[in-house]
């Protein structure tokens, strides 16, 4: 940018001396004559005079010429120079506004770090108050402390609200304890995070059956009935997702005995015989899934003697009996083992009848008296009820089974 102003100078600097140059001359020839007017000198040449005043013009024009050039040339710098600034002020802008932009987003990231952070350290801390209110709910249930042992439960379900496994883990406290309610909400909390558990839709099936059962007041009936209907329709959906599935099959055949009874009790016979052989029909292909399982041999022939069918349920309760003394040698310590007691003691109540055996039978009480002992709850008294109610109202008689009855009711109310 100096080169090009000293440039200009210099263009004006020989602009000056051109016309210096031309100037000078006359004014010493003008000097001369009129001091030494007495000499004479020769006239000068038109065309002389002509012939320098053109180059003199054309001179000035050249200079003139190279002058305008070099403006033309600073001009040109000149807006060469702002388009430049331009530029480069829009790409500053640019650049700038892209830093503020990658500053937000790393700043963006680093907020959403350290909020992960925190939700992590939450949930970490959250997770291991939620272990210890499980060990000491374990502890207050083992202690048939179940109110309690329910309170600490809730606690846990709080802690851990989105956690599929925990809350299908308590769902079943809940319904073995009698809180259905409370079951129901970890099942769907659980079936929420995942809608394809297997698992969780059989446990809200049972749920809702359970819940049937223990329907209470004028509108008992049809709240029982809405209940075995969702109960339904979540076991089912337990089949569909896992084919032969031996408690969800075990459980339909429980709901559509269930809905038999009312059915009974309506007075509605044709209808009844036609749930109860669909419960049948369930309990058989539970049976067929898992053919360790005596309560689906027991449940068979219990349907079997129920609709009339004599050596079919002796055949079963046959097969009962041998199933739940293997499952009884081989559970050990199982936490359910009191279902095998309940199969074994049926099967040898209804064989001691049918053989007439009355030490086949007084086993039977005995190994009913084992079982209640073993009964954690009042759910589980009433399942066993339930059978039995109606095997009392078949007409083939069961020796000693109102005896059993009564023994049960009495645990219950304890």
């Amino acid at each position: 940018m100096q080169r090009k102003h000293l440039l200009f100078a210099v263009a004006l600097l020989a602009i000056l001396l051109s016309i210096l140059l031309v100037v000078v001359p006359e004014s010493h020839a003008m000097a001369h004559n009129t001091i030494f007017i007495e000499t004479p000198t020769a006239t000068p040449d038109t065309n002389q005079i002509l012939n320098q005043a053109n180059t003199v013009a054309t001179q000035a024009d050249h200079t003139a010429t190279e002058a305008q050039n070099t403006l033309n040339v600073v001009n040109f710098v000149l807006a060469l120079f702002s388009i430049i600034i331009g530029i480069l002020g829009l790409i500053s802008g640019a650049l700038v506004a892209y830093a503020f932009r990658i500053i937000n987003r790393y700043r963006k990231q680093l907020d959403e770090g350290q909020a992960e952070m925190a939700k992590m350290r939450t949930a970490m801390n959250n997770t291991q108050k939620a272990v210890v209110y499980l060990g000491l709910g374990d502890r207050l249930y083992n202690q048939d402390r179940k109110q309690e042992a329910v309170a600490i439960y809730r606690k846990v379900g709080s802690l851990l609200p989105g956690d599929a496994e925990i809350h299908n883990v308590l769902g079943r406290i809940y319904s073995g304890t009698g809180y259905y309610e409370d079951a129901i909400k970890s099942f769907e909390t659980t079936l929420a995070a995942d809608p394809n558990f297997a698992e969780a839709h059989m446990e809200i099936g049972l749920a809702y059956r359970r819940r049937g059962d223990a329907q209470k007041g004028p509108d008992a009936e049809t709240l029982r009935k809405a209940d075995y209907d969702e109960a339904r329709i979540h076991l089912k959906r337990a089949i569909d997702l896992r084919p032969n599935y031996e408690d969800a099959l075990a459980g339909l055949g429980a709901v559509y005995r269930r809905m038999g009874d009312d059915e009974r009790l309506s007075q509605h016979d044709a209808k009844a015989r036609e749930c109860y052989e669909q419960a049948r029909e369930y309990y058989r292909q539970a049976q067929i899934a898992d053919q360790s399982s005596s309560y689906a041999l027991g449940n068979v022939a219990s349907l079997s003697w129920f609709l009339g069918e004599k050596n079919a349920a002796n055949n079963y309760f046959t097969l009962a009996e041998a199933v739940a003394r293997i499952r009884i040698m081989n559970a050990g310590r199982s936490p359910e083992i009191h279902w095998d007691y309940y199969d074994l003691a049926l099967a040898q109540l209804v064989l001691g009848t049918l053989n007439k055996n009355e030490t086949t039978k007084d086993e039977a009480i005995k190994t009913y008296h084992t079982a209640i002992q073993l009964t954690p709850g009042p759910v589980q008294f009433d399942s066993v009820l339930n059978n039995l109610y109606l095997l009392q109202k078949a007409q083939e008689h069961i020796d000693r089974l109102d005896t059993v009855i009564s023994m049960l009711r009495a645990a219950k109310s304890k």
